[in-house]
């Protein structure tokens, strides 16, 4: 007999509603002026923007690796279930609707690798990390952006059938008998 390994569905709900608010939240930072931007702390608007905007890419990441994190368990107690494929077409999409994301949170993340010359992405010189202009109030990292209207009508697609899968299952197991 097969077992599958505990899955807390309620840990990963509670994530989900997190990350969807830290997405909604970065996004209203990235969008607007705001009252700190005149504080000599950030010295310009954009530092700041640039700050909000890595926090976003991360978030965004996050939501993926919830998503599938729940792709997987379910796949492995009901892959024929309308909810599997429901989440793994909106992970896709979410994918296919944000193809440089995975560029983008690579280098942010590894941007002391970059700075060296030692980054998985050899094309990218490490002088080119954060130069350019900025676009929609984003300032692109290495050429990889998100554009942020794009990736919150993504992320709330994705958001929504993490959770509506995350109701196939039982609180803290697997599938409902």
């Amino acid at each position: 007999m097969e077992t599958t390994r505990p899955f807390a569905a309620s840990v990963m709900k509670v994530a989900a509603n997190e990350t969807i608010r830290m997405i909604d939240m970065q996004a209203h930072r990235v969008r607007s002026t705001l009252p700190e931007d005149d504080h000599a702390f950030f010295g310009e608007a954009e530092f700041r923007r640039d700050a909000d905007y890595v926090l976003f890419a991360f978030a965004l990441w996050r939501l993926r690796e919830i998503a599938a994190a729940v792709q997987q368990h379910l796949a492995a107690v009901a892959p024929d279930s309308d909810a599997t494929q429901a989440l793994g077409k909106a992970h896709t999409d979410f994918r296919s609707e944000l193809p440089e994301l995975n560029q983008l949170r690579h280098l942010t993340t590894h941007v002391g690798d970059y700075a060296a010359g030692l980054g998985r992405d050899r094309t990218v010189h490490p002088g080119e990390l954060y130069v350019g202009e900025y676009i929609n109030g984003v300032r692109p990292v290495a050429r990889a952006a998100v554009d942020v209207d794009i990736a919150v009508a993504a992320s709330e697609s994705l958001y929504l059938a993490t959770i509506e899968a995350l109701s196939a299952t039982t609180p803290d197991s697997g599938p409902k008998q």
